[in-house]
């Protein structure tokens, strides 16, 4: 029999924190707690129809006080999740608590919700659509051999096609959310575990023991009962009028799916800076000195972006970041880095797009239809970053820019930020993070104003200073990249994060997600600007505001879950 695919501490740890949720607000929240347990992604529209359809005596605020609490995490735009671990817990004895037959008329309900969000939620992508599908079908025992079946093929063909281990990783992490509901089929949660960890061992040969255990699972003999149709309700979902269209009919289901616009990758040219530093002796009479000398090497590259048009004459260019593994955060021993860059901690990343350069003024006007920045009459104003830009307004921003285009794009995770600045997608030296030595920049052991705007008035280390610019510049200005091809990772304007300020790394999440807590008002910056020190400009450096400040150095840059990545 397969096990959890979870840790006996996390399970612990999941019953724990139940209990205190139901000590807090009182076992009257159980039954609230044990249909949100159902869905994989929570959103306060399906939250508040499970409320009313199955726990009507409880206020309304039980739903805010649900997504408030540490049981739940947000994992995009008005998307909240249970924590792994609590949502296993729930369904550990969800049979016995609902009883059989309510918990699948509850599933065939949130069947029709799905069909629903398919058609118009533009902030579920066609994975996290299909997780939720499959959520649902697998407390229906007629559907549970579907829902298995599909998962196996999910692995053939992330295998058989060479896909990034981040699509690997996908399948693992769907099929852990799904473990408790999928107990008799072992071979496949084996399979799950065995996958996941031959990618965190980074095996040798990796390619090949893949495809040695994806064909032992189509080898398996399958006991498999036949697949059976079955009528289902369709939920209609109504609130505050967010929805403009209702679903009247349960033969509206069988409409064409409409897909999320795909993505083209396309080549493009760029150039990597690398600063080498070089010890010179001066010698003076009477005296000898020891200096550095900085060395700017240039090295042409090649790699993968998506062109998403804004409109006629403007362009938004979102690179392609591969998925890996790093560790996130500052060693001690990194120069002038801070307590709250701590611990060190091991994040593995999935593929996504980032936007090549901050937000330029002209896109921000083409999006928003205002230019807020204090730099705006310079003849080169519509090149350079907007700036004076709070953290609600740039996720307004996400938000219209996500229903001009039909495409997702939100603000990075500040784990997602800091992968994306090192470029260096597997770990350097080892597996244990106290061993892991990064550069602090991505050009290396320090920083030049030759190759990025910061405030020149001080160095890094022993070498000579450098020039005080004193405003934005635009982008590409110094015309280089890091590794992945993106620019202004340092310095220019500080880049605000989809996170809430934590002020340091305990129990941050290691899936690259952002880490939020929705009574939280301040919300991280990364990569520095022109008005700071060099210091300040390191990959791991971070800080905060509050998320209506506003000044002529903060700026953004989106990000994209485009499906199909690899």
């Amino acid at each position: 029999m397969a096990e959890s695919l979870l840790s006996e501490s996390l399970i612990e740890r999941g019953h724990y924190q139940i209990e205190t949720f139901l000590l807090r607000y009182g076992d009257c929240y159980r039954e609230l707690l044990d249909y949100a347990a159902i869905p994989v992604v929570i959103t306060p529209e399906l939250l508040n129809y499970l409320r009313v359809q199955f726990a009507p005596k409880l206020p309304w605020v039980a739903e805010v006080d649900l997504l408030l609490s540490d049981l739940c995490r947000l994992v995009g735009y008005e998307q909240y999740v249970l924590q792994s671990y609590v949502r296993e817990v729930l369904l550990e004895t969800l049979d016995t608590r609902l009883g059989k037959s309510e918990l699948e008329s509850a599933a065939k309900l949130l069947i029709g919700y799905v069909e629903q969000q398919k058609r118009h939620s533009q902030y579920l992508s066609d994975r996290e659509i299909k997780r939720q599908r499959w959520s649902a079908m697998a407390f229906i025992d007629d559907l549970k051999p579907k829902v298995a079946q599909e998962l196996i093929d999910e692995f053939g063909q992330a295998v058989g096609e060479g896909k990034a281990q981040g699509d690997l990783l996908e399948v693992v992490a769907i099929t852990e959310q799904l473990s408790a509901q999928l107990r008799e089929f072992p071979r496949l949660l084996d399979h799950a575990r065995a996958v996941g960890k031959l990618l965190r061992d980074r095996t040798p040969d990796l390619a090949k023991r893949l495809t040695s255990l994806n064909r032992q699972l189509k080898q398996t003999p399958s006991n498999f009962p036949s697949i059976q149709e079955f009528e289902f309700e369709v939920a209609t979902i109504v609130s505050d009028d967010r929805f403009d269209e209702q679903i009247q009919s349960p033969q509206e289901l069988i409409a064409p799916e409409i897909q999320t616009p795909q993505i083209q990758l396309v080549p493009f040219n760029y150039q990597v800076a690398k600063i080498r530093v070089k010890e010179v002796q001066e010698l003076r009479i009477g005296e000898r000195s020891q200096k550095q000398k900085i060395e700017i090497v240039k090295t042409p590259r090649q790699w993968r972006q998506f062109v998403e048009q804004i409109n006629d004459d403007l362009n938004l260019e979102m690179v392609y970041v591969p998925s890996g593994e790093f560790v996130m955060g500052a060693p001690e021993r990194e120069k002038e880095s801070l307590s709250r860059e701590r611990p060190p901690h091991h994040v593995t990343v999935p593929a996504f797009l980032m936007g090549k350069y901050p937000i330029t003024q002209a896109q921000y006007k083409a999006i928003m239809g205002t230019n807020p920045s204090r730099f705006k009459d310079k003849p080169d104003s519509d090149r350079r970053p907007v700036e004076n830009v709070d953290w609600n307004e740039a996720n307004e921003f996400c938000k219209r820019l996500s229903d001009r285009t039909g495409r997702e794009y939100l603000l990075p995770s500040e784990a997602q930020w800091e992968y994306a600045c090192r470029a260096t997608p597997s770990l350097p030296i080892s597996n244990y993070e106290r061993d892991i030595i990064y550069p602090p920049f991505h050009f290396g052991e320090t920083i030049s104003t030759k190759v990025a705007n910061y405030n020149g008035n001080e160095s890094y280390g022993s070498v000579e200073k450098g020039e005080r610019r004193g405003e934005t510049t635009p982008v590409d200005y110094f015309g280089v990249a890091n590794e992945f091809g993106l620019c202004d990772m340092h310095g220019n304007v500080w880049e605000w994060c989809l996170d809430t300020w934590h002020d340091n790394y305990e129990g941050a999440p290691t899936d690259g997600s952002a880490r939020i807590e929705l009574n939280k008002t301040l919300h991280p910056l990364r990569g520095s600007s022109w008005i700071d020190f060099p210091r300040f400009c390191r990959s791991a450096s971070r800080l905060h505001y509050g998320r209506v400040f506003r000044d002529d150095f903060i700026g953004f840059r989106v990000l994209s879950h485009a499906p199909g990545l690899t």
